[in-house]
């Protein structure tokens, strides 16, 4: 009882909850603070009951669209990207009344474990009842509540390459760490604990695929689509999105540039520069926004972390972003199957399926760009998750 009360006064959350955690795997995440391990994935407590609270009460609707994202992979961006694409008929894209330039996106988008769950009540009268409803979440795609799978609403995935999205989570974490004057863990810390999976809401690598096959599986309810590929050509991808979501530009507003609008007004200089996104607070946060939001924008739209330097860094060795990839290649080892297969389509793609003329492009492989080589190509064969 002593130890169930330390825990409620530690992490606020539910007497269930609570009981559930003395029975978890329990580590430490990059700043330092408790996680645990429930069905395959780590959860900070307030996500883990967010996580079982939203399966027990939250009923889709299948107009619904739900935004998912693994941690520090453009969330901010796609939310903003999803709701001025889908709301667009309701406002226009640079009046001065939009919501995206008055509301934080985390508002227009709620998290919906974090803000509406998160203490197991049923608060569904809280949620907009205008169709349709946007949520986002990173809740992995086992765990996902069962009224998303089994109706038609749509989900809108995106990955990043996993260096990067640590090496922004890391840098994240560092900030918030200083804000609240807390010492982190070690850079060092940290990476062995992402090789390891223990992180929110990892593995990373699991998140990822889990959606991946999903997409495969119901191309119709889930797009997969990738972080660096929207960047590169973000005109492209909200005309896609806009199609996906059953909302498509008439050819009209094409012709009025309305594409380029949304683009515009979702980009990382325009949002880091609103009022809304420096100061105040956004549900869910319990940090304040000029910190918080500005340091994730500023993280997605600065040059790719390939590029810096690590901490403590000898000259004489390779470079990092070497060193890092061997030894994620190596973290996941547990989790890969080799396959011979000398096709160079199948080499140039990759894909789960064991005919290369039927092949998927692999979420971890490019045609144009590297996504970690060493995760899964060693010459002539390539290694892919089982």
């Amino acid at each position: 009882m002593e130890k169930l009360q330390s825990l409620a006064g530690e992490f606020g959350v539910s007497d269930e909850i609570e009981e559930l955690l003395l029975t978890l795997p329990r580590d430490k995440t990059f700043d330092g603070s408790s996680i645990y391990q429930y069905e395959g994935a780590w959860y900070r407590p307030i996500s883990l009951a967010g996580l079982i609270s939203s399966r027990k009460h939250f009923q889709a609707k299948d107009s619904d669209v739900i935004v998912i994202t693994y941690p520090k992979s453009g969330t901010t961006w796609l939310k903003a990207l999803t709701y001025a694409i889908v709301h667009r008929s309701h406002h226009a894209i640079f009046d001065s009344n939009s919501p995206l330039l008055t509301t934080n996106s985390h508002d227009l988008v709620p998290f919906l474990d974090f803000v509406y769950y998160p203490n197991d009540n049923n608060s569904s009268e809280h949620i907009s009842s205008n169709d349709p409803r946007i949520f986002g979440t990173h809740i992995p795609y086992p765990s996902l509540p069962d009224s998303i799978k089994n109706s038609d609403c749509r989900i809108v995935y995106m990955c990043r390459n996993p260096f990067d999205q640590f090496i922004s989570h890391w840098k994240f974490l560092q900030n918030i760490a200083q804000e609240q004057n807390v010492q982190p863990i070690s850079f060092e810390e940290a990476f062995e604990l992402f090789c390891k999976g223990i992180h929110s809401f990892g593995p990373s690598w699991e998140h990822v695929l889990g959606y991946w096959k999903a997409s495969l599986d119901n191309p119709r309810k889930i797009l997969f689509i990738k972080y660096e590929d929207v960047k590169e050509d973000t005109s492209c991808h909200v005309n896609k999105l806009a199609d996906f979501l059953g909302c498509p530009f008439s050819d009209v507003e094409k012709s009025r540039g309305v594409i380029e609008e949304i683009v515009k007004l979702c980009s990382f200089d325009n949002m880091k520069d609103l009022e809304v996104n420096k100061t105040g607070r956004f549900r869910g946060s319990g940090a304040k926004n000029s910190k918080t939001l500005f340091i994730a924008l500023r993280s997605c739209s600065t040059a790719s972390p390939l590029n810096t330097s690590l901490p403590s860094h000898p000259p004489s060795l390779p470079p990092p972003s070497v060193i890092i990839n061997d030894r994620l290649a190596e973290s996941v080892k547990a989790k890969l199957k080799v396959v011979d297969n000398p096709n160079p389509r199948f080499l140039k793609y990759g894909s789960l399926h064991p005919d290369p003329d039927l092949a998927h492009p692999h979420p971890l492989l490019s045609e144009d760009r590297d996504y970690h080589p060493p995760l899964v190509r060693d010459g002539d064969r390539l290694h892919l998750y089982s």
